[in-house]
């Protein structure tokens, strides 16, 4: 909860309904970030590593001690991020990694210790977070069978909170994916149970509008996106054969999900809901079409960015500290009855 920056601000700009004009507000100096003391870096590999984060931080100059995510750096900017390390260095690097050795004195010995090695980032269990004594949240994947937009949580949540990931087979394992919905359910609970063999359980997932499969070269354009942040700063030889899967595993899990209905849970349910609409035609989502298909309560919790956002700095926190508060009871309780 230590915010990457700090803006001294007379009095905050509001719009005409005394609501925070957010597109108001300044951005932050280079002054503005949290860093540590500013320490040169060494060798080549820091240096280009150096940077790499001032060009995608938008920084002038980082020092080997600073790091990403204090500077900040998002689960996004995370993921250009590594395929610029893997396309300028041909080092592979996981996010977990990142996380684990989060400044460039840190990263630098990593990368070279580990080379070429596996990158455990398209595992089918991604261990955001794996330090914690508390029952762990897992995350199912989004359409694009990957959990990387879960990654910003892992600074956001209680200390003692693991954080996993479930992503969808066909990045590894020579491509092979689920041919049901029942067997890619059945595969993450074994995941699942790998890490915690006993319940009660925590889930985390995003709802995506039902949409027919998209023509490869429309979803490579979002998946360029999500990686790179614009085309121009994409190269087809950086990552056309992950896309290309990508491309693949997201048409074959909206094939699956199609397929099945949404059945019933007993435990609680909380929604986080986007409510700025990105495109015309979408409606947003209405909880009450939830009520039919949990036990438990059902709570919504209105966030003001649209759907495809949610993963960013600002909704991720209003996100991470509502889930903090509901975990937090969940575990209290927990220890009452035991």
């Amino acid at each position: 909860m230590v915010p990457a920056a700090f803006v001294q601000l007379s009095a905050f700009p509001l719009t005409p309904n005394d609501k925070l004009d957010r597109n108001a507000l300044p951005a932050p100096n280079n002054e503005d970030f949290a860093s540590e003391a500013y320490e040169e870096p060494e060798g080549e590999i820091e240096n280009l590593l150096s940077s790499i984060w001032a060009e995608l931080l938008n920084i002038k100059r980082v020092g080997r001690n600073d790091g990403f995510f204090v500077l900040g750096g998002h689960s996004l900017l995370a993921v250009r991020m590594i395929s610029r390390i893997r396309a300028m260095l041909s080092f592979e690097i996981s996010l977990r990694t990142l996380f684990e050795a989060p400044t460039i004195a840190q990263l630098a010995p990593r990368l070279l210790a580990t080379g070429a090695a596996h990158d455990e980032s398209y595992d089918v269990l991604l261990p955001i977070k794996p330090q914690g004594s508390r029952p762990p949240l897992f995350c199912v994947h989004p359409g694009t069978g990957l959990s990387w937009c879960y990654t910003g949580l892992s600074t956001q949540l209680d200390p003692d909170q693991p954080l996993y990931g479930l992503q969808a087979r066909g990045f590894i394992d020579n491509g092979k994916m689920a041919s049901t919905l029942d067997e890619m359910v059945l595969d993450y609970i074994d995941q699942v149970r790998q890490v915690q063999p006993h319940g009660p359980y925590h889930l985390l997932g995003m709802v995506q509008e039902d949409e027919e499969d998209e023509d490869e070269s429309s979803q490579q354009q979002g998946l360029i996106q999500m990686f790179f942040g614009d085309t121009d700063q994409y190269s087809p030889d950086m990552m056309n054969p992950i896309l290309k899967r990508a491309s693949i595993v997201g048409n074959n899990n909206g094939r699956i999900g199609r397929q099945q209905g949404p059945q019933v849970t007993s435990g609680d349910v909380v929604i986080f809901r986007a409510t700025v609409l990105e495109a015309k035609g979408r409606t947003m989502l209405n909880a009450d079409d939830w009520k039919a298909h949990a036990c438990g309560a059902v709570e919504v919790y209105d966030i003001d960015y649209a759907h495809d956002y949610m993963d960013l700095p600002e909704p991720t926190a209003i996100i991470g500290r509502i889930l903090s508060q509901k975990l937090a009871e969940r575990h209290r309780n927990r220890e009452k009855e035991e």
